[in-house]
C-alpha cells in the first residue's frame, strides 16, 4: 500500500519535474512528500550481488567492514561496520531494535568499545543509539566486541528483538575470517 501511495504521489509531481517548471510552485507539504519517496525508493535498492543483505523488520543490512583492533583493558578487539538502508515507514535504533550476536570458533563475544583504524572509543556506543530513519541510505552502524573466542571464523548473527509468542528472532548471519587480520602469535 505504501508503495502505491508513493508512486501516485510521485506520479502527479512528476509533470512538475518533466516539464521543467520551477519546484517552487510546489507547497512544502508537497515537497516534503516527494522527498520522502525518493529517499524510501533509493533505500530499497540495495546491490545484492555486491554484498550480501540482511532485513530485519523491513531495514536492510549490508556488511561493510571488519577490522581487528583494541577493546576494552587491552584485550584485541572487533570492530563492525554494517550499512544499513531503510525503505520503510519506520525508524529503527540498532540499541533497542536490532540483536546482534557475534561468535568466535562458537563462542558468543562481548560487546566493547574498540579502537582501530576505522573506529574510535565513542563509534560504537553513538551508533547504537542512532535512529535508522525512513529513507535512510547507507548510514553506518558501528559494533564492537571483544575477540577471545577460537579460531579465525567470525559470525554476525542478526535478529528482531521484538518478536510475538513463538516467533522466530533469526534474520541473518554474516561469516568472515579474520585469519589475515590477527595478529602472528
Amino acid at each position: 500500500m505504501r508503495k502505491v501511495l508513493s508512486s501516485l504521489l510521485v506520479a502527479l509531481l512528476l509533470p512538475v519535474v518533466a516539464l521543467g517548471e520551477d519546484l517552487s510552485a510546489a507547497s512544502t507539504d508537497e515537497l516534503v512528500a516527494l522527498r520522502n519517496a525518493i529517499n524510501q525508493e533509493i533505500a530499497s535498492r540495495v546491490d545484492a550481488e555486491a554484498a550480501q543483505t540482511i532485513a530485519v523488520d523491513g531495514v536492510i543490512f549490508r556488511l561493510k567492514l571488519v577490522e581487528v583492533g583494541t577493546a576494552r583493558e587491552g584485550n584485541p578487539g572487533l570492530g563492525i561496520i554494517l550499512l544499513a538502508n531503510n525503505p520503510t515507514d519506520a525508524s529503527m535504533t540498532p540499541l533497542y531494535d536490532l540483536g546482534v550476536t557475534v561468535t568466535q570458533g562458537g563462542k558468543p563475544l562481548d560487546t566493547s568499545w574498540v579502537n582501530a583504524e576505522h573506529f574510535g572509543s565513542s563509534s560504537v556506543s553513538t551508533s547504537q543509539s542512532a535512529v535508522i530513519a525512513p529513507g535512510a541510505v547507507d548510514m553506518q552502524i558501528f559494533l564492537g566486541f571483544i575477540l577471545d573466542g577460537e579460531g579465525s571464523q567470525v559470525e554476525i548473527t542478526l535478529s528482531r528483538k521484538h518478536t510475538y509468542v513463538g516467533e522466530d528472532p533469526y534474520c541473518g548471519t554474516f561469516s568472515v575470517d579474520i585469519a589475515d587480520m590477527l595478529p602472528a602469535s
